[in-house]
């Protein structure tokens, strides 16, 4: 009798059933991939055009991804292994502290319980708190180890990145002279501003790569005004909303039917303040014809447009396949009434990636941000000094707190940190690198800012890095509350296969542009090569 008796399709992997010691016993085995993974093959601009770029964006991507890849080679040499193929229609993520996985996990055989090597680590080494959903019901079946690599796929990355990381990344091509004048300010707790058609593409590479501090490009010239009465019109005043009030209850309703009742723009003094976060979803703000206009106009007017848009050449993020797992990182509205009690419209937090933040609508926004290597000292003060000492989790994650200007003070002068002030203004942006702690008010009048995020490769680290306080998070938290919004792990895989896929392609493009350059010349001597319009290469 075969031992294979039933199967059925199990995210990939094929369940069977198989005969052990006289007992049918649950068991599973890889099955091909079925689903192509529809990877992202036009952004805003044509890479391979920039050679350099290229071949930078390329190294940085190796040079983050080898460690990770070689801490794998372990684990896909486990007995028993099993593969899955990464989908982007399913959001593979641990069942315990619901993180991503980047490929190795450890599944129960009895049910398919699925965690993180982390979490495993941590029930391996006998911790009392760590209790696994399916640990009384399926105490005879053992975990087995679970790669989604393809046989061979990993040697093969591991070594295509040390070759690429062995190679020298090509240089900026910017004035050390100013970098560096940007970089002291930055050490001195000051804020620079610079005007967006100074902000090339080239210099925010350079100043993400050496200064991890706030900055404000002025300047932004869009081509609608984003007020009340652009919300109040028919397309986009039925969209539904959340509201969250200042008891911190919540509501919904139609965006029309909040901007009516606050009375918007022009709110009456001592009225409780009502925001909207979070507005509204990504496919929203691309299926609705008008607010579809307002995404456009924004992408099309951003600096820096090859890392700072959604499809950005430069953006990681945007090599992500399109599928349910997709994250949302943008752009969103953040609409909030007038705040009188200096509450913060938006209280301390760190975002996971790079962000941009642009007021669209308002007289003024006041920024207080840290820089992320004093995010351990702005954690030590909140605990020691508002009675979150007892507090289980991490006071900055929580969002729970805003500091008055009386704690502000207090808090430079105790730990010596220097808190970064920005008054910002219609027509600029706020850029606030992946983790630093921030907090935010619209103190003068009701404000509409408008804000998305992007994941440059200098910045994997630190997206890794708050990543993991959400995920230590989770467990502190009586239930997950935090989804893995980036999945830097699977998005920085994405960007390497979209590299990888293309670098033959950059290769024959080069060599075909060599060859056009010599024999295409028309009879006036201009140039005739045709080009492809918004490809990756």
């Amino acid at each position: 009798m075969s031992t294979d008796l039933q199967h059925a399709i199990f995210q990939h992997a094929f369940r069977v059933l198989k005969l052990q010691n006289g007992v049918f016993a649950p068991s599973f085995r890889y099955a091909p991939p079925t689903v192509d993974l529809n990877l992202p093959v036009v952004f805003n601009r044509n890479l391979g055009r920039n050679p350099e770029t290229f071949v930078r964006f390329q190294c940085l991507i190796a040079q983050y991804m080898l460690p990770k890849l070689l801490s794998e080679i372990k684990h896909e040499n486990l007995v028993n292994l099993t593969r899955r193929v990464v989908d982007p229609d399913i959001a593979d993520t641990c069942d315990r502290c619901l993180w991503s996985f980047f490929s190795a996990s450890w599944m129960c055989s009895g049910c398919g319980w699925d965690i993180c090597p982390a979490c495993m680590q941590q029930r391996q080494n006998g911790r009392e708190d760590i209790s696994l959903a399916c640990d009384q019901a399926c105490k005879s079946y053992e975990y087995i180890p679970v790669s989604r690599f393809s046989p061979d796929e990993l040697s093969r990355m591991i070594e295509e990145t040390q070759a690429i990381s062995a190679k020298p990344a090509p240089s900026f091509s910017v004035s050390r002279s100013r970098v560096a004048s940007f970089v002291g300010l930055g050490l001195q707790g000051k804020v620079f501003r610079i005007p967006t058609t100074d902000l090339s593409t080239a210099l925010f590479e350079c100043l993400w790569d050496e200064y991890r501090f706030p900055f404000v490009a002025t300047g932004l010239v869009l081509q609608g005004q984003y007020g009340p009465g652009w919300f109040g019109c028919r397309e986009v005043s039925k969209q539904p909303c959340k509201v969250d009030n200042e008891d911190g209850t919540s509501e919904n309703m139609t965006i029309g039917e909040y901007f009516e009742q606050t009375k918007f723009g022009s709110s009456l003094a001592g009225a409780p303040m009502k925001k909207v976060r979070d507005y509204p979803p990504q496919e929203e703000f691309v299926s609705n014809k008008v607010l579809s206009s307002l995404c456009a106009d924004i992408f099309s007017n951003v600096p820096a447009p090859d890392i700072t848009r959604l499809d950005g050449c430069l953006n990681a993020a945007a090599s992500f396949p399109v599928g349910i797992a997709k994250s949302d990182l943008g752009p969103k509205l953040y609409i909030a009434t007038r705040d009188e009690k200096n509450q913060g419209s938006t209280k301390w937090h760190m975002d996971v990636a790079d962000a941009w933040n642009a007021l669209l609508f308002g007289t003024a926004a006041l920024w207080h941000i840290v820089a992320a290597k004093d995010a351990p000292a702005l954690r030590r003060f909140m605990r020691n000094h508002l009675d979150m000492m007892e507090a289980q989790g991490d006071p900055i994650i929580q969002q729970k707190t805003y500091f008055s200007q009386e704690l502000l003070t207090e808090f430079q002068q105790s730990s010596g940190v220097s808190v970064f002030e920005i008054v910002q203004k219609p027509g600029e942006i706020v850029f606030i690198p992946a983790g630093c702690p921030h907090q935010c008010i619209k103190t003068r009048i009701d404000c509409i800012k408008i804000a998305s995020d992007f994941v440059h490769p200098r910045s994997f680290n630190a997206c890794e890095a708050v990543a993991e306080g959400f995920r230590v998070e989770n467990l502190v938290e009586i239930e997950g509350w935090q989804a893995d919004v980036l999945q830097i792990g699977r998005t920085v895989r994405y960007a390497y296969k979209v590299l990888h896929d293309n670098e033959e392609k950059l290769e024959q493009i080069s060599s075909m542009r060599e060859s056009q350059a010599q024999t295409s010349c028309g009879s006036n001597g201009t140039l005739r090569v045709s080009l492809v319009s918004n490809s990756f290469l």
